[in-house]
C-alpha cells in the first residue's frame, strides 16, 4: 500500500466517524460530553418507568452544634462531572455583608457517577480571615469553549445598604474540572462608584446566586440586583456578562423594576421561536407589599447590552418570594419534537413552600406541566438537564434544625417519566 492509498483510507475513516456525532446538550447553560456515554446514563428501557434515582443531602444544617449551609447551584461539566456549589456559612446563617455573618466560604462538591457518590467539601479560594474578605452567594458557570468553571461571589458590603462597606464582586476559576480553584480576584473596576450604575442612582448590588447562563456564543451572563443608597427608593436589574471566559466583566442592560416590586433575577435562556426569537428571557422573584399577591417578573432583551422589557409570560406559575431558576430542556434543532424549558421555584403564594418543577412548550409564556418535588418548606433552588434527559435539582429543603431560613441542601436526580407520572418518556426525538 502506498502513502496516497493510506492517506485516503485514513481520511475516509475520519469522515465516517464524524457523520453522526452525538447530539449536543439540550440547554444553553453548558454541556456535558455526550460523545462517550457514561455508564450512569439511563438506557431507553430505564427511561420507560418513573425513577427518582438519587435523593442525597449534601449540606446538612444543624443548630447544635451550629453549622449552616445555603445558596445552591448545580451544573454538569464537559467531563460529565456534576458540580454543586453553596455557602458554607459555619456558625451563623446571616447573608454576606450582614453584621452577624460568619467567615463564609463558597464551597463545591463533585460527583463523577451521576450523583451516586460525592467528594468531600472543596473550598473555593483562600480561607477568609476577616469578614471584609469573606465571600458568599456563588454564581456558577461553565465556559463551554474551554470547559473551565467560573464562579462569581459577593463580598464586602454586598446588598446591605446600611453599611459603609462597598458592594464588591469577585471571581474564581477552575481549570481542572472543579478539583482546585484560583484565589478570589476582585472584578476589575468599582461598578457601584463609577459608570452606568452610579449614573443611574444605583450604589449597592450583587449577582443573583445559582447557576449562571452560558450563551450559544460562549458569553457568560447573569443578573445583578441593584439598589439606591437606602435600598428602598430604587431597585432594578442589570445584565452582567463576560466575553473572555470570566476574566473581565461588563455591566450591560439596566432596567428599574416597576414600583421596586421585584428582587433577584435569573437569565433563563435564549428564546428560539415565536415573536421574541433571538432574545434573552429573564425572570425575577416578586417582593409584594404586606397582604399583596404578586406574580414573577418576566422580561426579554435583544442582547446583553439592551434593557429588559416586561412581557406577559409565566402563566401557570405562582411564586413564594424566593430565588428560582430555569433552563433549556429540548430543542427542535437538536432533533426533538418541541422546544422546551424547565423552571423550578416555590410554587406557593407568598410562602416558601411547595418546591415545584414546571415545563413550558412555548418558550416561557405558559407552564402547564408541573410536579411538586418537596411539599414542605423550601427556598432557593437550582436545576440542570443532563444529556440523557434526566433532570437534576439542588435545593434548600426542610432541616430538622428548624428556625428561619435553616435548610438542608438536597440533590435530586430523576427522569422525565417521574416528572410526568409516566405520561411522557424521554428519547432523543421526544
Amino acid at each position: 500500500m502506498n502513502k496516497s492509498e493510506l492517506f485516503l483510507i485514513l481520511a475516509f475513516s475520519f469522515l465516517v466517524s464524524c457523520t453522526n456525532p452525538a447530539k449536543p446538550s439540550r440547554n444553553n447553560s453548558g454541556s456535558g460530553n455526550t460523545n462517550t456515554k457514561p455508564s450512569w446514563f439511563l438506557t431507553d428501557e430505564e427511561q420507560k418507568t418513573a425513577q427518582m434515582i438519587h435523593t442525597i443531602t449534601l449540606g446538612h444544617t444543624t443548630s447544635d452544634p451550629k453549622q449552616y449551609y445555603r445558596i445552591p447551584a448545580v451544573l454538569l461539566t464537559k467531563k460529565n462531572t456534576i458540580i454543586v456549589a453553596f455557602d458554607n456559612r459555619k456558625k451563623s446563617n446571616d447573608d454576606i455583608g450582614w453584621g452577624n455573618c460568619d467567615l463564609i466560604e463558597p464551597t463545591v462538591r463533585r460527583s463523577t457517577n451521576g450523583g451516586k457518590t460525592w467528594s468531600d467539601n472543596i473550598r473555593v479560594g483562600k480561607i477568609p480571615t476577616e469578614k471584609k474578605n469573606a465571600h458568599g452567594d456563588p454564581v456558577l458557570f461553565e465556559h463551554t469553549p474551554t470547559g473551565n468553571l467560573v464562579m462569581l461571589s459577593a463580598t464586602g458590603g454586598a446588598f446591605r445598604w446600611d453599611t459603609e462597606q462597598k458592594s464588591r464582586i469577585a471571581v474564581s476559576i477552575s481549570t481542572d474540572d472543579g478539583l482546585t480553584w484560583s484565589d478570589w480576584k476582585e472584578v476589575q473596576g468599582d461598578i457601584f462608584t463609577t459608570g452606568k450604575l452610579k449614573q443611574n442612582g444605583y450604589f449597592k448590588g450583587f449577582a443573583t446566586s445559582g447557576r449562571g447562563t452560558t450563551l450559544s456564543d460562549g458569553t457568560l451572563v447573569c443578573a445583578l440586583v441593584v439598589a439606591s443608597k437606602n435600598g428602598t427608593s430604587k431597585i432594578g436589574v442589570a445584565t452582567y456578562y463576560s466575553k473572555d471566559g470570566g476574566n473581565t466583566w461588563q455591566v450591560g442592560g439596566l432596567t428599574q423594576y416597576d414600583n421596586n416590586g421585584y428582587n433577584e433575577a435569573k437569565v433563563i435562556a435564549e428564546i428560539v421561536s415565536g415573536e421574541n426569537k433571538g432574545k434573552l428571557l429573564l425572570s425575577a422573584r416578586p417582593e409584594p407589599a404586606e397582604g399583596e399577591e404578586k406574580d414573577r417578573y418576566w422580561a426579554v432583551a435583544d442582547g446583553v447590552d439592551d434593557n429588559w422589557k416586561k412581557v406577559e409570560y409565566g402563566v401557570g406559575l405562582t411564586d413564594g418570594r424566593a430565588n428560582a431558576e430555569g433552563i433549556r430542556y429540548t430543542l427542535k434543532s437538536n432533533g426533538h419534537s418541541k422546544d422546551r424549558l424547565l423552571f423550578i421555584n416555590c410554587n406557593s403564594k407568598n410562602q416558601r413552600t411547595q418546591l415545584t418543577l414546571h415545563m413550558s412548550e412555548d418558550e416561557g409564556k405558559t407552564w402547564n406541566t408541573k410536579k411538586i418535588i418537596q411539599p414542605g418548606i423550601s427556598c432557593y433552588s437550582s436545576i440542570y438537564a443532563l444529556p440523557d434527559g434526566t433532570i437534576i435539582t439542588f435545593a434548600e429543603e426542610p432541616s430538622e434544625a428548624g428556625g428561619k431560613d435553616n435548610y438542608n441542601l438536597v440533590f435530586r436526580r430523576f427522569n422525565l417519566a417521574w416528572f410526568t407520572d409516566e405520561s411522557e418518556v424521554y428519547s432523543d426525538t421526544w
